[in-house]
């Protein structure tokens, strides 16, 4: 296992941050991708002897495909962009999300911010979030580690 550069506990952010990351590719889920995109943080734990911390992230991307992807997260509105600290339109793709250290290897601050987490998601997004995971889980959408998020 690699030796991680972690940031503080203290740092940690909460449920529904949107932060910036280097988002594993997923054939390689333990290596911090090179680009580095915008992630919703579902939820965060830390280890027993309280120096690291892990963080469960959920891939945000600019390719939108709405016809193709209805089940997922969208923020598209100026003032809820503003809100999330996004530049553009972004999908939260709600089937791929993964655990990876609250490290400086994986979560960098995005330029013109000091930290890693760049907004939160607008509390009318965090309702729809929850209608997801409820539809997600009726129709069977990965099902096998799909839990509601921590709101």
């Amino acid at each position: 296992m690699p030796a991680w550069d972690y940031y503080p506990v203290s740092t940690l952010p909460t449920p529904l941050d949107i932060v910036w990351c280097r988002f594993p590719l997923e054939e390689y889920p333990q290596i911090p991708a090179q680009k580095s995109r915008p992630a919703l943080v579902r939820q965060t734990a830390i280890s027993e002897d309280e120096f690291h911390a892990e963080v469960e992230i959920v891939y945000g991307t600019s390719q939108l495909r709405q016809r193709d992807n209805p089940y997922d997260l969208y923020v598209q509105h100026l003032a809820d962009m503003n809100t999330a600290g996004l530049h553009q339109a972004t999908r939260f793709d709600l089937g791929r999300r993964l655990w990876v250290p609250w490290s400086r290897e994986f979560f960098i601050a995005r330029n013109g911010y000091t930290t890693p987490v760049i907004g939160h998601l607008p509390p009318k997004h965090a309702i729809m979030l929850k209608v997801l995971a409820v539809k997600r889980r009726e129709l069977g959408i990965d099902i096998s580690n799909q839990q509601e998020m921590d709101v």
